[in-house]
C-alpha cells in the first residue's frame, strides 16, 4: 500500500473512532429521579448518560455532556462545577446554560426536553431537542 493510502485510512479510521456524534449521543426517554431531590442551583451529572440536569429560579432543563468540539464525554473527561463545565480533552470550557465560553468548541451544549410527572418523577427526552432558554416549570 503507498504511504499517502495508508494514511489516509488511518486518517479516517482515527476520525471514525473518535467521532460517534450518533453513537454517544443520549435519546428516548431517560429516568432522571425526583424532583425534591433537584434544588434551585442544582447542577449535576445524570449517572450513566452523557447528559447533565440542572435547575435555576426560571425551571428545570437537560443537556448533553458530549463536547461539540471532539465529542468528548465531559461526564468522564471533564468536570461540573458552580460556572459550568470544562472538557479536560482540549480545554473548552461551556457555562451552566451550556454556551461556549472558551474554545476550540464552537457551538453550544444541546439541550433535551425534561417532563415533570404529577408525583415528581423526572424523565429527560432525549430524542427531543430544545432551545437553549427552554425550561420545565416547576410549580410552588
Amino acid at each position: 500500500m503507498h504511504r499517502r493510502t495508508f494514511l489516509g485510512v488511518v486518517s479516517a479510521c482515527s476520525l471514525a473512532a473518535c467521532s460517534g456524534r450518533d453513537s454517544n449521543k443520549p435519546s428516548g426517554p431517560i429516568a432522571a429521579g425526583s424532583l425534591r431531590n433537584v434544588a434551585v442551583g442544582h447542577f449535576a451529572f445524570v449517572p450513566g448518560q452523557p447528559l447533565v440536569l440542572a435547575r435555576d429560579e426560571r425551571g428545570l432543563y437537560a443537556m448533553t455532556t458530549i463536547c461539540t468540539h471532539d465529542d468528548c464525554d465531559i461526564q468522564g473527561s471533564g468536570r461540573i462545577d458552580g460556572a459550568g463545565l470544562s472538557c479536560d480533552c482540549h480545554g473548552s470550557q461551556f457555562d451552566r446554560n451550556g454556551a461556549v465560553r472558551r474554545g476550540p468548541a464552537g457551538a453550544a451544549l444541546e439541550h433535551y426536553r425534561v417532563d415533570l410527572a404529577a408525583d415528581g418523577t423526572l424523565t429527560i427526552q432525549a430524542s427531543a431537542v430544545v432551545g437553549p432558554d427552554a425550561r420545565t416549570l416547576v410549580p410552588t
